[in-house]
Order: C-alpha cells, then sequence, then structure tokens
C-alpha cells in the first residue's frame, strides 16, 4: 500500500465531510470524467463502449453508460481491466495458489473475492494506489484518536478478501504504528477466540453481525471480559435482535459498516445518525427501486462504472445533516444463517455461513449449501457455460475437495456430502446457505 497515497486521501476525505453539498457534487463530476477518460485509454472494453455510444469524455455523465452486472464484468474481465499484465486466467490461478491475505498478485495487486450473498463468484483487483484509497475509506468510520488502537477482528482469517487484506495491511511496520490488530477465525473453536480476545483486550471489535453476536452471548454468560468502545459490524445485515445484544453485551459504540467486496467501504451508520451515509467523494450511488448503480471513482485497475449492486437504497430526509453526504435507512434484508451440523465427537457445531461465501473454484458460477439435517449437505454448483468435459470434471472435483476440507476443518468428517451441478437457480427468492427450517417454508430459491 502506498503510505503517501494513504494519507492523503485521510486527509481529503476529512476535508470533504466539511464541504457544502454543491462541492462533493461537483467533485464527483470531476472524478467521474477522470475515470472515463483513463478507461477510454486503458480499457479495450470502455474504448469500444464510449465509442459505440459516442460519449463526450468532456461532458459525460455516469448515466451515458449501461449497467454492468457481476456477470458482465466477469465475462469481459480481460478487456475491461486497464493493465494487460492482468488476466482472468493469472487471478485463477493466483486463488488457487495462494490462501494467505498477505499475498499480492503479481507482487503489486491485491485480488479479493467473494460468491457474497448471491453465491455468484466475483474477483476484483486493486492497485497499490487503488488499495491506499480503500483503506482509507475503512479507516474513516472509526473516529479519530492519537492513541494507538487495538482492533481485533472475528471473520475469515484465510483466503482473499476485503476485512481481513485489510487487517493483514495492519501487520505492517508503519502500520503497528498506530494500531495492534488481532485476527481470529469464525471457525475455529469459541473458547480458543474468547481466551484470545481476553489476552488481547481490543479497543475496536469488528466482524459480521452473528459472528459478533456469538460473542456478545459468551460476554453476557461472563467467559468473555472485553470492554471496546467500537464494535464495526458489516458484510450482513445487522438484525434488531443482534442489535440489541450486542448493545448490552458491550455497551460500545455499534458502527454499521456498509461495504461490499467490488467497492470496499460505502458508508456508515450509527444510532445516533439515524441511518447511514453514503461516502459519495468516492462513489457514486443512483438508487433504482430493488437494486442500486454504484460507480466506483477510485478504483482505476478495474473501472466499475454504474455496477449493479442488490441493495435497496432508501433516502431519508436530512434537514440536518452529520455529513454532506445522502442518507439512507439501515441497509436491509436476510442474514445468512450459520447452519448446524454434529461434528465427529457427537456436538453440535456452526460452520460460518461466511465460509461458504468465501468459496473460489474456477469455472464455478454460483453456489448454493443446503443442510438437510445435522449429518448431511449438499453443494449446488452452476458451472460456466461452454466447459469441455475435462473442465467440468475438473471444477466439480476441486468443489468436492473443497467441501471435504471445509467439513474435515470443523472435525466434521462423519458428515455426509455431495455435489450436485444444477444448470440455473430459479424463484423470486434465493440464500447461500439452505437450513432445514428454510427448506420447509420454502422460502428460498434454487
Amino acid at each position: 500500500m502506498k503510505l503517501g497515497v494513504f494519507l492523503k486521501a485521510r486527509w481529503q476525505h476529512t476535508r470533504n465531510t466539511r464541504r457544502p453539498r454543491a462541492e462533493i457534487e461537483a467533485l464527483q463530476l470531476k472524478k467521474f470524467r477522470r475515470l472515463v477518460a483513463h478507461a477510454n485509454e486503458h480499457s479495450p472494453y470502455y474504448r469500444d463502449l464510449i465509442r459505440a455510444r459516442a460519449i463526450e469524455i468532456e461532458k459525460c455523465v455516469p448515466t451515458d453508460f449501461p449497467p454492468l452486472t457481476k456477470q458482465d464484468a466477469m465475462e469481459n474481465f480481460d478487456r475491461i481491466v486497464t493493465d494487460r499484465r492482468i488476466t482472468s486466467d493469472g487471478i485463477n490461478g493466483f486463488l488457487l495458489s495462494s490462501s494467505d491475505p498477505r499475498d499480492l498478485f503479481l507482487d503489486e495487486f491485491v485480488v479479493i473475492h467473494t460468491s457474497g450473498t448471491s453465491s455468484q463468484i466475483g474477483f476484483f483487483v486493486n492497485s497499490p494506489k487503488d488499495w491506499a484509497i480503500g483503506t482509507a475509506l475503512a479507516m474513516r468510520i472509526f473516529p479519530f484518536t492519537l492513541r494507538r488502537r487495538r482492533m481485533a477482528s472475528y471473520g475469515m482469517t484465510r483466503g482473499h478478501f476485503a476485512a481481513i487484506s485489510h487487517m493483514a495491511g495492519g501487520k505492517s511496520p508503519i502500520a503497528k504504528l498506530r494500531m495492534l490488530s488481532l485476527a481470529c477465525d469464525v471457525n475455529e473453536p469459541i473458547s480458543a477466540t474468547v481466551e484470545r480476545m481476553n489476552r488481547f483486550q481490543p479497543t475496536t471489535l469488528s466482524g459480521y453481525p452473528t459472528a459478533v453476536a456469538r460473542l456478545a452471548e459468551a460476554q453476557d454468560a461472563g467467559s468473555l471480559r472485553i470492554a471496546p468502545e467500537y464494535i464495526a459490524v458489516g458484510g450482513l445485515p445487522l438484525t434488531p435482535k443482534d442489535r440489541s445484544l450486542i448493545d448490552q453485551a458491550f455497551g460500545a459504540t455499534i458502527l454499521n459498516h456498509y461495504g461490499s467486496t467490488e467497492h470496499l467501504t460505502m458508508g456508515i451508520g450509527r444510532k445516533d445518525y439515524g441511518g447511514t451515509y453514503l461516502f459519495e467523494d468516492e462513489l457514486i450511488f443512483e438508487p433504482d427501486g430493488e437494486r442500486s448503480y454504484v460507480t466506483n471513482l477510485f478504483n482505476y485497475t478495474q473501472p466499475l462504472i454504474r455496477y449493479v449492486m442488490d441493495d435497496r437504497l432508501e433516502i431519508i430526509d436530512d434537514p440536518d445533516p452529520v455529513f454532506p453526504f445522502v442518507k439512507i435507512h439501515d441497509i436491509g434484508g436476510r442474514p445468512i444463517p450459520d447452519p448446524v451440523f454434529t461434528n465427529r465427537y457427537g456436538e453440535d457445531d456452526v460452520i460460518a455461513s461466511k465460509t461458504f461465501a468465501a468459496f473460489f473454484v474456477p469455472n464455478v458460477q454460483q453456489i448454493q449449501l443446503e443442510a438437510f439435517d445435522k449429518t448431511s449437505c449438499v453443494l449446488r454448483v452452476r458451472l460456466k457455460d461452454g466447459l469441455s468435459r475435462a473442465e467440468r470434471d475438473l471444477a466439480l472435483a476441486r468443489s468436492r475437495a473443497w467441501l471435504i476440507a471445509t467439513f474435515a476443518n470443523k472435525k466434521m468428517e462423519n458428515v455426509s456430502v455431495r455435489i450436485d451441478q444444477v444448470n440455473q437457480f430459479n424463484g423470486n427468492k434465493f440464500c447461500l446457505v439452505v437450513t432445514p427450517e428454510m427448506a420447509t417454508s420454502q422460502m428460498y430459491r434454487r
């Protein structure tokens, strides 16, 4: 990460919070046209699009461009990226060979991937400059302090995902001057996490809501004894039940982090804000009913213009704003459940749903895990179209190997697992993980 870029971005972000709304909108347009000019020069995909639509770069606005879905972004990846050294084949090979979040593609680029709540798999690339700005956005959610933070995260600790990649950056010698970090894996025994947290005594705690709620239960039970000032939750919707549990257990300020793999940190919500503020100095948001189009203004490596997000952004009238940004209702939706299985010792345990959101196998485009009961499950996979027989067999074999290893890691070799190939997932609702209770209600898509 480029330290100078990070510090400059931090300064600019602070300054932007004091700008009038009209200046933020002018800044957006200036950054957007600069991004388009760069894409026109370095991205074959956007060059052809700009030419075909006769877009005037000096006068263009986001609506001059068509929406870009995740599928579009992946199918056209090699033509969208602005550095010709970056290819989908190269990224696939990198993600297959590396599970250390500190590893960089070509010793330069940060790669993060996810299947997300939609379970459609995608990967996204950031240059050192892009990542520095994205990291500055992530740090923006925490109030400034002169004290060195003690930051603990509770999530995935292996692989290439936004949250753990940011935490891995906190291990650098320069970062250690401002913070100490601890990363605990959601799939390790809760007792081990409690012991490590008690020793570390974090001033800031982060994780996805159901995981942090698990720690809140341990705090209530008396085994966990920590006193964080701030708790940042994100990655999944924060339900009223989990918010209440976390609030009562810790009494800390809860920061509802709105982010994504594609755009990193997108906004911040707090109880006293009465909603979530969108970080419009680095992103352009276009709410459109049940979905939104988001333009990333800082990723010059993989430009995402009017990228389609399945997020319903409901704007709130804000007569006395804290920031000169649009405020929305906190992002809703259904949380992904953590499926429960019985391990080889006869004990019930969970596999964190984020484990399945972290799934990656080349040529697999979408997945869904359904638990039939506590001792059997199926992983449904949708493969890329046009594969050869050998490519299909390899993708299915790798999917099965990943599933077996995931259960073995949790001492659940006794659980019966299988892989089913499907051509599509139909219906109006979808969930990455389906529990037996959900299956009986038929409130999911497969």
